[in-house]
């Protein structure tokens, strides 16, 4: 889908990505994991077109940027708009109908908070009105950063659904979090980033064959 040849970005001194190649696969459900620090959050800025002074290249395939959506973990809706106000400008934004619309507010289980400012929303409601702003219109790339953070356990199954659905309708999905257990649970490949690089990159199949377990794998590799 995107492929990455020998991205690098620095910060002063710091470095975010060195000597990167990936090849993301079609209609995956992927997870980006790593340490804080690692490169996940500039490897994410890079293909969402958020950074553009890196070295390398970066190909899109005929992916347009304005086909990827990200739900990122810093939400930026204005506290004084109601959670249907949000959703009615994400709709234009995104070119969505009505029925794609009452799908998703279902689907999110948002249905009692539409009245609601975002100020008074709790964690995990702003989490779920963040997500289904990321996936109205037509995303052919959808990318979840940290989409598990404050939600309770119904959230997480619903999450779960909800990523199963978007690759049944071929959508690529990139999932970012710690949670090794929720990435191994619905996730068919694993990028593995470690301190700008690129440690792992293959099936999740074949990680868990090899180490019994994704957190087996992440704990094994790390410690070497």
């Amino acid at each position: 889908m995107i492929t990455l040849n020998s991205i690098s970005k620095k910060y002063s001194k710091v470095i975010g990505l060195e000597q990167v190649n990936i090849d993301l696969p079609k209609n995956n459900v992927i997870g980006l994991i790593g340490k804080n620090g690692s490169g996940k959050s500039t490897f994410i800025k890079i293909i969402t077109g958020l950074i553009t002074d890196y070295k390398g290249n970066v190909n899109y395939n005929g992916l347009k940027l304005n086909e990827i959506s990200l739900a990122s973990e810093n939400f930026g809706f204005p506290s004084r708009f109601t959670v249907k106000k949000v959703i009615k400008i994400f709709k234009f934004i995104k070119k969505a109908d009505n029925q794609q619309v009452e799908k998703v507010i279902e689907q999110l289980e948002l249905c009692d908070e539409l009245n609601k400012k975002v100020s008074v929303l709790s964690q995990g409601n702003k989490q779920r009105l963040n997500i289904a702003c990321a996936i109205l219109g037509n995303p052919k790339l959808v990318i979840l950063d940290e989409p598990n953070n404050g939600l309770d356990p119904s959230g997480f199954i619903m999450l779960r659904q909800l990523v199963l659905d978007l690759k049944a309708k071929g959508k690529t999905v990139i999932i970012a979090s710690h949670l090794l257990n929720e990435i191994e649970e619905v996730c068919d490949h694993i990028l593995f980033l470690n301190e700008g690089r690129v440690l792992i990159d293959e099936k999740k199949s074949e990680l868990v064959k090899s180490f019994g377990s994704l957190e087996k794998a992440y704990l094994q590799l790390i410690k070497n």
